[in-house]
């Protein structure tokens, strides 16, 4: 490509292939920039599944050449793939992004300065407590310089080199702006992988576009099988009301004054139920029961072209259903409670306590948009609470949230023994108010603890750690580095025994096996007295004890 050539909409789709591809191949660099030495950095992970997810929604739909509309899907496929708190704010860059080439048939050098920006101000945005030091830090100084130094006849691929070459240096002035970087001798991750993206971008444009690396993993599942819901399954024909399971997108063209999703929204309340809209202005996704494909089609036509319509007649599904003998009463309710557990222990107790259906995900694998929205829909309520129980994702909960029309409550679970502790609070009987008031409340009556080992030799707020030792981990804080595990238990068991608490859970692992635990349980509870202990099998991975105290 000469110099100050623009970006057509066939190398806008390499570019973002090959951002995908380099920063897969690069995910596990990222991953090991995690600040604690745990083995569940994933920062690198969760960028990468979002990236992935946007080059995967851009090549399904490659029929769509200009670079708008390619923009357009590639913020879609990152909303909807964005994992964990870095692929939430990584989805929201991409989405300013394509807010700064909407329109656009080919973009110049002056159209990705403009959307560079937009992705930093969109980033920022999507944070309640902008911390300075991260990603954010990075995007913003990176398209800072860029606008700077930009010149009329400037070319892409020095604009990409200018925004790299100003992002790491930002990058390398990370710990200086956050001590807890500097004390783990790392620099921000997220603002790592951000430069992975941009320099996939870059080597695209030199016409050595990054390669698709062989990727081997395991999605987050939820718990319970959806093919039923998914499917529609009645009874009673004549319950039927609205019999057209219809799905399809719209690609907006920016000629309705109104936004798409929320006029649709508004509109389509009257035409049928189990109504979900979702995505940007640029890309819009409709599902809905309705028995007027006319009106539903002829009112969302309005805003820009309709692709990908599926829609399925749920009568004649049914009738065949009942023929083979599996159609069902469906299930309603005033309520739903989703979870996310790790470990088919910890699944069963969540169930046990109220929980609905668990999203399996956690530290090692946080689950997606999609999956929160892929939940929600195959388990309408009147109200829906959400228990993320990790902190790395209460953003993606609470984007989902955001992209359903209806009463979805997150619960902002930073752990699991939070989760379960808010669990215990909810009263099936009482209203949605009073219920996520009284579970939000309860997070701060339990103290978390976790067990893990040590990836690497640091040395963290005062804690001298070796590679493999266990990790007492105390409300998110290392509070000491054993070589036996079973000294790291006493460790956090002591520090909760000092706040005075009555009862303690131990939610052992995978691997550890029942009588190793039974003992521990027997010799705590003849040093603790004052204090019950129980033990569960979680089943997690990873963290060998979870345990919490109340």
């Amino acid at each position: 490509m000469s110099s100050n050539k623009p970006i057509n909409g066939d190398q806008f789709i390499e570019m973002i292939a090959s951002a995908a591809n380099w920063l897969e191949q690069k995910r596990e660099n990222v991953d090991r920039l995690n600040v604690f030495p745990v083995p569940d950095g994933d920062t690198g992970t969760n960028m990468s599944m979002t990236m992935r997810s946007a080059d995967k929604f851009v090549k399904e739909r490659a029929d769509q050449t200009q670079v708008g509309d390619v923009a357009a899907q590639m913020a879609y496929g990152a909303l909807m793939g964005a994992r964990g708190n870095s692929g939430v704010i990584l989805s929201q860059i991409l989405s300013g992004i394509s807010q700064g080439l909407k329109g656009k048939t080919v973009a110049e050098v002056s159209d990705l300065v403009q959307a560079f920006a937009l992705g930093a101000d969109a980033a920022y945005k999507a944070v309640t407590n902008p911390m300075e030091g991260t990603v954010l830090t990075v995007v913003r100084e990176a398209s800072e310089a860029l606008n700077r130094s930009y010149k009329p006849d400037m070319g892409a691929e020095e604009a990409l080199s200018l925004f790299l070459q100003a992002g790491y240096a930002s990058l390398n002035r990370t710990p200086d702006l956050l001590p807890v970087l500097k004390q783990a001798g790392v620099v921000d991750a997220g603002g790592q992988g951000l430069l992975f993206i941009f320099e996939g971008f870059l080597a695209a444009l030199q016409g050595k576009p990054a390669a698709s690396p062989v990727i081997v993993e395991k999605e987050p599942v939820v718990e319970d099988d959806f093919e039923d819901t998914f499917e529609h399954f009645f009874a009673d024909l004549n319950e039927i009301i609205y019999p057209y399971c219809t799905e399809f997108l719209v690609l907006a063209d920016g000629s309705h004054p109104e936004s798409p999703i929320e006029a649709l929204k508004n509109y389509l309340t009257n035409y049928g139920d189990c109504m979900l809209v979702v995505g940007t202005d640029d890309l819009v996704k409709v599902h809905i029961h309705t028995n007027d494909l006319g009106a539903v089609f002829s009112f969302a036509s309005q805003f820009g072209e309709l692709t990908d319509i599926k829609i399925n007649n749920m009568r004649e599904q049914n009738r065949a259903l009942q023929a083979k003998g599996k159609a069902q009463a469906p299930e309603t309710s005033e309520y739903v409670v989703i979870a996310v557990a790790t470990g088919d222990g910890l699944a069963e107790v969540f169930k046990s306590l109220g929980a609905s259906y668990v999203i399996h995900g956690g530290q090692t694998m946080n689950p997606s948009t999609q999956d929160f929205l892929d939940a929600m829909e195959a388990h309408p309520a009147e109200h829906t609470i959400l228990l993320p129980n990790n902190k790395n994702i209460i953003m993606t909960a609470e984007q989902a949230a955001k992209l359903v029309d209806g009463d979805v409550r997150v619960i902002p679970s930073r752990t699991l023994p939070q989760g379960l502790a808010a669990l215990m609070q909810f009263l099936p009987e009482q209203d949605i108010d009073n219920n996520a008031s009284d579970m939000e409340e309860a997070l701060a009556n339990v103290l978390s603890g976790e067990i893990t080992t040590a990836v690497r030799d640091t040395s963290i707020e005062g804690v001298d750690i070796k590679k493999d030792a266990f990790l007492a981990i105390l409300e998110g804080k290392i509070i000491a580095a054993e070589k036996q595990i079973g000294s790291s238990l006493e460790a956090i068991i002591q520090k909760m025994a000092d706040n005075h608490v009555e009862l303690i859970t131990l939610y052992y692992g995978a691997d550890i096996a029942e009588d190793e635990v039974n003992g521990y349980v027997e010799k705590l509870s003849d040093q603790y007295t004052d204090i019950d202990f129980e033990a569960y099998r979680g089943g997690q991975d990873v963290y060998p004890y979870i345990i919490s105290a109340e």
